[in-house]
């Protein structure tokens, strides 16, 4: 749906009646790496957090992202294996899915576009704005 082509979609009447984040913002949460690439660690967790992901000391769930030095280890909601990508400083040498139990890698990748893991996507703007808002109608109730 995000890419605009046309189509049929099949979902429950409750689907349509939710609320989801705005394609724009959904589509600037998204956050894809390539092998070469930089990646800016602060941003990246920062990231991780709006976008619902949850840091663990070891990856066993979708959902969960780990950093170990130069590793970093995430299970996108999109994919049945985790993916490793390895740093060195802030440049991306490989990414691989791996196995969960034996830790060996299953298959490389140039590139890799991590969705979010839940569905609505609050960024630290979209927080400030809802926590005034929830301040303000707390002094109206007093």
């Amino acid at each position: 749906m995000q890419t605009d082509q046309p189509g049929i979609v099949v979902v429950p009447i409750s689907a349509i009646r939710k609320r989801m984040t705005p394609v724009q913002q959904w589509r600037s949460s998204q956050q894809t790496f390539e092998v070469g690439g930089e990646m800016e660690l602060a941003v990246f967790h920062q990231k991780m957090i709006e976008t619902g992901y949850t840091m663990v000391d070891k990856v066993s769930l979708q959902g969960e992202y780990s950093v170990r030095g130069g590793i970093i280890d995430v299970f996108p909601m999109t994919e049945s294996h985790p993916l490793r990508l390895e740093l060195f400083d802030t440049d991306i040498d490989s990414i691989r899915s791996f196995d969960i139990d034996s830790q060996r890698s299953l298959e490389t990748k140039e590139r890799f576009t991590l969705l979010p893991a839940k569905e609505w996507v609050l960024t630290a703007g979209d927080r400030d704005y809802l926590t005034k808002q929830v301040q303000k109608e707390l002094k109206k109730s007093r």
